[in-house]
């Protein structure tokens, strides 16, 4: 498994450690990335460069997502909303193994560009208590508050 190369010295970056702590503290894991798989910030997660492309093409037709569900750090999460359309295109699911309480969610919002490559990825993992109506919500914040030039 290839792993991408992790960005450490773009200033234009440098605040998203401390907006992910204040916004998406709850979350297990924060992958942002850009659309050629540059990874801009990452809390515990390795993903590889066929995980990202793979969380790039969700965004494309829903029975495609739907069929290749969220792939991050060798997990499969079952997508279960696929709205790729709007000012915040998203695409969210849970893992379905064992039980509902001890199951696991996963998003993927994107920030679209002109240009494809330009476009930014933000990816979190959550587990209960947490749901998908809260942390969607936090991350939607986050990414405006991270990227308000976009």
């Amino acid at each position: 498994m290839q792993h991408i190369p992790q960005l450490a010295d773009q200033a234009q970056f440098s605040g998203l450690p401390d907006l992910a702590q204040q916004y998406l503290r709850d979350c297990s894991k924060v992958l942002i990335f850009t659309g050629n798989g540059q990874v801009l910030f990452s809390k515990a997660c390795q993903a590889s460069m066929a995980e990202l492309q793979s969380l790039q093409s969700l965004f494309g037709a829903r029975e495609d997502a739907l069929r290749t569900g969220i792939l991050l750090d060798n997990k499969r999460y079952e997508v279960h909303r696929h709205h790729p359309e709007g000012p915040d295109p998203l695409v969210y699911g849970r893992t379905m193994i064992g039980d509902t309480e001890s199951s696991e969610g996963a998003a993927v919002h994107m920030l679209s560009s002109h240009q494809a490559q330009s476009s930014i990825f933000s990816v979190v993992t959550y587990e209960m208590p947490n749901i998908s109506a809260r942390i969607v919500s936090q991350l939607v914040q986050f990414v405006h508050t991270a990227f308000p030039q976009r």
